[in-house]
């Protein structure tokens, strides 16, 4: 994201209350100041020739790097209105709780095969990737029978009598 470094001049009693307000809200000073800045460009409703999309972004771009994980970021998004959904061309991100639907992470700018390899797993529901060749099968890595295959060619039921002489079933749960 290109940044610009800015000087603020201000009072020092309303610095000292912004910085124990964003103390409160356990956020840098900066990260709330920005995101004061971002609500209220939403506010007007891009008056000042700033696009939605872009006040989205710049609002949101502080959680999507500072988060370790999904859930952390799902956490932070929620906080702020918005969440993550698995769509039909990858995540998209929507209104919480309504589940409005406003763009994919990629028009914020957010790489979602990046993200999952930061945080070590794919999106929650989002379909996987098509291979290469659709329709080549590829062996397992470690080349070990399929354990589901195994109990689909056993039983996993088999009979077993009681103390009344009765026969029950005994269900294997996997």
């Amino acid at each position: 994201m290109d940044e610009v470094e800015i000087t603020l001049r201000m009072p020092r009693a309303l610095w000292e209350a912004a910085a124990r307000l964003a103390t409160r809200r356990g956020v840098p000073l900066e990260q709330m100041m920005r995101q004061t800045l971002s609500a209220e460009l939403l506010r007007t409703k891009g008056a000042l020739g700033v696009t939605p999309l872009a006040q989205v972004r710049g609002q949101l771009s502080d959680d999507f790097e500072k988060a370790a994980s999904w859930a952390e970021l799902q956490g932070r998004l929620m906080l702020k209105g918005y969440a993550l959904r698995a769509g039909d061309e990858g995540v998209d991100l929507v209104r919480h709780p309504s589940g409005q639907r406003l763009c994919s992470a990629s028009k914020l700018g957010q790489d979602v095969s990046a993200l999952s390899r930061r945080f070590g797993s794919g999106f929650h529901g989002m379909r996987p990737q098509e291979p290469a060749c659709a329709g080549v099968d590829r062996p397992k890595p470690d080349n070990r029978p399929d354990p589901v295959a195994r109990w689909q060619t056993h039983s996993a039921t088999r009979p077993v009598s009681d103390t009344g002489g009765a026969a029950t079933r005994l269900v294997r749960h996997v």
